[in-house]
């Protein structure tokens, strides 16, 4: 059976072979005696079709579906991967709905529970807390100094703004990706460490 490359046209595909090399080429000549061997690269000589549904599983949340199975969450609702509500259970932040995250609770018994998405200035410790258009970082050089971390507006700031600094790096050995992680608070998207804990925005010119 022939099947198609396109997994979104028909009922079956041809999987990819990550680990083959092109070691062969009938057309001009260069066969090395393994007739096994694929004259296109990354991909098998020989394979027996997969059924598509294979490849459709460990959905998100608003991804279309046909059955529970399919959705990380496992709830497949109106054809779609429906996530937890807030105040449910949860495994990982994907199993919840957009707007929610996955907590856990810091208390004995230390459950799990979708929560709904911090606010800017809220206190946080991972991006995961905050809005898509805002990352958790430290909002001033005393913050940083005390490691308080809040959920900041992405790309919101001016030139001279001042808040955290932080690298693993030393100052001689900063990178581009130093100015870059630390600028996401800037409209410029690059911030310069002017003191041991503190940042400020910059652009160039």
């Amino acid at each position: 059976m022939i099947c198609p490359f396109n997994i979104l046209d028909g009922d079956y595909a041809w999987l990819d072979e990550k680990l083959q090399t092109q070691t062969a080429n009938l057309l001009t000549g260069k066969f090395n005696g393994d007739q096994y061997s694929s004259q296109i690269k990354n991909k098998k000589n020989k394979e027996k079709c997969t059924p598509v549904t294979a490849f459709y599983q460990q959905f998100n949340p608003g991804m279309d579906c046909t059955n529970d199975l399919q959705c990380v969450s496992k709830f497949c609702f109106g054809n779609f991967c429906d996530g937890r509500g807030t105040d449910t259970t949860c495994h990982q932040h994907s199993d919840c709905l957009p707007g929610n995250y996955c907590r856990t609770q810091k208390l004995w018994p230390f459950r799990s529970l979708c929560t709904e998405l911090k606010g800017d200035y809220d206190l946080c410790s991972s991006d995961y807390e905050c809005s898509i258009s805002s990352y958790c970082w430290y909002a001033s050089p005393t913050d940083r100094q005390y490691s308080i971390m809040k959920c900041l507006p992405l790309y919101s700031q001016e030139d001279g703004t001042i808040f955290g600094w932080y690298s693993n790096a030393s100052v001689t050995n900063l990178t581009l990706a130093d100015y870059t992680q630390n600028g996401k608070y800037c409209a410029s998207g690059l911030a310069y460490q002017f003191s041991p804990f503190g940042a400020k925005c910059t652009s160039l010119t």
